[in-house]
């Protein structure tokens, strides 16, 4: 399977594109992703865990990871994949400028171990795009 790049199926596959409701609906139904963002040293992705609050996307993160120093005041992209059969999955991304708020903020899964700190980046939802695919 190819690996899409914001909101393009890949090639070879018939897609049904989401209508945003329905990318919203999806998105809140799964809870595991990749950041997308950049560095100084080039593109990086993260699988990082997410929650969804009303306009936005939550991502707690252990505070020595380099997103931190990269992605506030940028856009990043957020990317939600499932394989529903063999020959079918469903993509959603999550575009939006990302900032750095209040650990408390929102409802995340807070399994971290508490004495390891971290932060809590904020993307909002600026733009949302996603598609079911069946491999051709």
């Amino acid at each position: 399977m190819a690996n899409p790049s914001s909101s393009i199926a890949p090639r070879g596959s018939a897609a049904r594109r989401l209508n945003s409701g329905e990318c919203r609906s999806w998105l809140a139904g799964h809870h595991e992703g990749r950041l997308d963002y950049r560095t100084g040293r080039g593109p990086r992705s993260l699988v990082v865990r997410y929650a969804v609050q009303a306009d936005a996307v939550l991502v707690r993160v252990p505070t020595y990871n380099d997103l931190l120093q990269y992605a506030p005041g940028e856009s990043v992209t957020l990317e939600v994949e499932e394989r529903c059969a063999p020959d079918t999955f469903e993509i959603v991304t999550v575009t939006g400028t990302a900032s750095l708020v209040d650990p408390g903020v929102g409802a995340l899964a807070d399994d971290w171990p508490p004495e390891l700190p971290t932060d809590v980046i904020r993307v909002p939802i600026q733009r949302i795009d996603g598609f079911l695919a069946e491999a051709g």
